[in-house]
């Protein structure tokens, strides 16, 4: 089964945007993992961590999620 996580995210400079990742949950099954950034530069800082920057301030590690209300079916 796939677990899936949406993460509403905001600069400091008021930028927002969307960190999505997907990974595989299922036990005896092979491990991956998957994400998605969407509004903000994503990379890696050459010491293999990611890190995200703002596209509008240039800023990086100024980002922080934003609480959404909680939807319930």
């Amino acid at each position: 089964m796939t677990m899936r996580t949406t993460t509403h995210l905001r600069c400091a400079c008021g930028h927002t945007g969307v960190l999505r990742t997907a990974e595989n949950d299922a036990p005896f099954s092979r491990e991956w993992f998957d994400r998605t950034v969407e509004g903000f530069i994503d990379h890696d800082d050459g010491f293999g961590i990611r890190k995200l920057a703002c596209p509008a301030c240039g800023q990086q590690g100024r980002v922080e999620s934003v609480p959404q209300p909680e939807h319930r079916a």
